[in-house]
């Protein structure tokens, strides 16, 4: 291998121009966002004092932790972790929008902030999907 052929090598890293930083330091602050949401869920559940499953409670514990760690492997440049992230990103977009009336009555707010984290993990999906080049 010589000198030349080092430099058209990939170095899996990404740079400060890409679309998929911001979308990782994103998804990372969603992804523990949804821990802290999901450890509060996991404690009112188990104590009783909210109609949420266990599972639903535990099962946001999780897909936070594997949003965190996806987004975290897409700052190192992981192909696999960046389609991960997005698949995540994607579902919980639709996810929140449709259920975006339910938050609104739940906690009492309107619709516009009921609708936030259905633009938070919409705005990472976008951004990741504009990144694939870098992957």
């Amino acid at each position: 291998m010589s000198a030349t052929d080092a430099k058209t090598l990939p170095t899996n890293t990404l740079t400060a121009s890409s679309l998929a930083l911001p979308a990782a330091i994103l998804g990372g602050l969603l992804g523990l966002a949804m821990i802290l949401f999901g450890a509060w869920l996991v404690l009112q559940a188990w104590s009783g004092s909210v109609s949420v499953t266990r599972t639903l409670s535990v099962s946001v514990v999780v897909i936070g932790a594997i949003e965190l760690a996806a987004s975290y492997y897409t700052l190192k440049g992981k192909r696999v972790a960046w389609a991960f992230m997005m698949s995540i990103n994607g579902t919980a977009a639709v996810v929140f929008l449709f259920s975006a009336p339910r938050i609104r009555d739940a906690a009492d707010l309107s619709l516009g902030m009921a609708a936030i984290p259905c633009l938070l993990f919409a705005i990472v999906t976008g951004l990741g999907a504009f990144s694939s080049e870098d992957f």
